[in-house]
């Protein structure tokens, strides 16, 4: 530690250390370095019974408050803190470590007399009938938890899997204190796996592990959409009964969950009151404190043994392998094993979630909150946000501006839906490998570039709605609302989200075609002397398939300096064919800047 104090010439360093039983630090990692008074706490370096160790050059070990944050954080999830002077001769301790137990392996031979003749599930049940390859089942399962390896069975209708996995999984829990997730295909065994086998299994072992049902944020109730959507109906002297029926079951459920409904809601209906990613305010919902989604997360933070399906297992993985690492919760609290049942459709599953979707429905969905009409009567953010917004900043009709945006987006959206509809023939699925025609392929991506400006253009219009709402309303529940609709549609995700499309289809056919627009927006850009219009900034944006940041820039010659900054910034970073286009233009006006500004910018 001392000598990469000294290589970093006496600033922070940040190291992550091994412990052994005793609480002794016996292995040192270099992780980072920072300056004198902060360095980054890089997580992928640490793990559950590590310890950090930072200095602080001043010699004052006093944690600050971004050390005490940091360091409460990591306890949470067993990683010690620790602060030392740049000789290391002082320690000051703000969190132990958190010393991992020895595992205490299974004595598979008494948990598999479990469900033997004369066990405890023999003695339970009346009608008991040996099975020699569900003990069997169990032994090989058994044997894979102390080995720390992998097992794979297959097994026929009657043989009790269920019982087989669950056995040694709660013995294993409850033994080493490790969560276990078991993962399934279907709510019908979801529910047979809580409802029945868990407790059957937990009788049997007499154990009190605690077990969990976790489900997907669409199957609970969103108190904030119930209560806008009948403050709507409110406005229209409508009355919907299901909706009347949900409400009234909101004030006496506990779980908000939808299979718990006493009558049947069908999926228009419920979409309209079910919780969503999206739509989740966080702090600032005023139903936090009742909020069904943070219930379940709470419940399944203090279970041993976890259920859920294999698209939400996907989505966590998802999210670990994006840099929440493995030792804190993401969409599931952390875990150290790991069954699969119903693994014949684990492929399906994943497929379904790593893959970039997109569809007429769901950008429906949310351009649905940005504003829509009903009866004449516009609803949405575009009404909420207009009195927040300093009209000194901008005066503008912000409903019709959205409602012309939205409307834009909406009918390309419907146009490349057809055309996509129209290139599947008798076939319902239609698979691109690369070999795909010409002409198909000229069909899908353009409309599919069209697409993708027109929302460019609409979140740009978001986001100078947002710029002009002042600082102090920019925390109320509807501008943070706005803010995720725009995070939701940044240019880079949409570059990601149409670049994905776009290359499983080859656009490496399109470079001619790219070539060719650069070309014509270079001699276009001659005329810039003339005053702007609003068609021109549009061909233009289209022309160069720019951020709308640039349209400024582009059409308003007296103002190149003061934007160029700002637009290199804005420049989508993966599109080759943009930032061509912008070498040329600059070269074609003579600035010099763009060889300042790549260098500057590392772009």
């Amino acid at each position: 530690i001392r000598a990469a104090i000294r290589e970093a010439n006496g600033q922070e360093v940040l190291c992550v250390g091994k412990v052994d039983a005793d609480g002794i630090v016996v292995g040192i990692t270099i992780a980072a370095r920072g300056h004198d008074t902060a360095v980054p706490a890089l997580r992928p370096h640490m793990e559950k019974g590590d310890v950090v160790i930072h200095n602080h050059p001043s010699g004052n070990l006093r944690p600050s408050d971004p050390d005490l944050e940091v360091a409460s954080s990591l306890g949470n999830i067993g990683i010690g803190f620790f602060i030392v002077d740049n000789l290391v001769d002082r320690v000051y301790v703000v969190a132990e470590p958190y010393l991992l137990k020895e595992i205490e392996p299974l004595d598979v031979d008494e948990i598999s007399a479990t469900l033997g003749p004369g066990g405890a599930l023999s003695r339970l049940m009346d009608s008991y009938e040996a099975r020699d390859s569900q003990v069997g089942l169990l032994e090989a399962i058994g044997e894979a938890f102390n080995e720390d390896s992998i097992c794979v069975a297959e097994a026929g209708t009657g043989v009790g899997k269920s019982m087989a996995y669950l056995i040694p999984a709660i013995a294993w829990a409850e033994r080493n204190e490790e969560r276990v997730v078991v993962s399934t295909a279907t709510i019908n065994l979801q529910q047979q796996l809580v409802e029945k086998d868990i407790p059957l299994a937990l009788k049997l072992l007499g154990s009190t592990v605690k077990a969990a049902l976790v489900k997907g944020r669409g199957n609970y109730l969103y108190l904030r959409k119930l209560a806008e959507t009948r403050e709507e109906d409110s406005l229209f002297s409508e009355v919907d009964e299901d909706l009347k029926a949900i409400a009234e079951w909101s004030e006496t459920t506990r779980s908000g969950s939808r299979s718990e409904l006493p009558q049947f809601v069908g999926d228009r209906v419920w979409s309209k009151v079910a919780a969503e990613a999206d739509g989740c305010l966080a702090q600032r919902c005023r139903f936090r404190e009742r909020c069904f989604v943070l219930q379940a997360r709470r419940e399944a933070a203090t279970a041993q043994l976890l259920v859920v399906n294999h698209h939400l297992l996907f989505s966590d993985l998802s999210v670990r392998i994006s840099g929440a690492g493995f030792e804190s919760t993401a969409v599931l609290p952390p875990f150290q094993r790991l069954i699969f049942d119903e693994a014949h459709n684990m492929e399906r599953s994943a497929t379904s979630y790593f893959s970039e979707t997109m569809s007429r429905y769901s950008l429906a969905r949310q351009l649905g909150r940005l504003v829509r009409r009903r009866r004449g009567r516009a609803l949405g953010l575009a009404v909420r946000l207009g009195p927040l917004v300093d009209r000194t900043a901008l005066d503008a009709d912000i409903v019709g501006e959205l409602e012309a945006l939205t409307g834009k987006v909406a009918e390309r959206a419907e146009a490349l839906d057809a055309i996509a509809l129209s290139s599947l023939g008798a076939e319902h699925t239609r698979r691109f490998t690369g070999d795909i025609t010409p002409e198909v392929r000229e069909a899908l991506l353009d409309p599919m570039a069209e697409l993708h400006d027109a929302l460019i253009i609409l979140i740009a219009y978001v986001e100078k709605i947002l710029e002009a709402i002042p600082e102090e309303s920019l925390d109320t529940p509807d501008a943070y609302e706005a803010r995720i609709v725009r995070e939701r549609h940044t240019p880079d995700v949409l570059a990601h989200r149409f670049g994905s499309a776009a290359s499983v289809t080859n656009r490496v056919g399109h470079r001619a075609a790219a070539k060719t627009r650069v070309t014509a927006g270079k001699n276009a850009s001659v005329a810039l002397d003339a005053p702007p219009s609003v068609d021109r900034e549009k061909a233009v944006a289209a022309e160069h398939r720019f951020h709308p940041r640039w349209i400024d820039f582009l059409t308003d010659s007296g103002n190149h300096m003061v934007n160029m900054e700002n637009g290199f910034r804005a420049l989508e970073r993966d599109r080759l064919a943009r930032a061509v286009a912008l070498k040329e233009f600059f070269h074609a006006h003579h600035l010099d800047a763009y060889d300042l500004l790549a260098a500057q910018y590392q772009t």
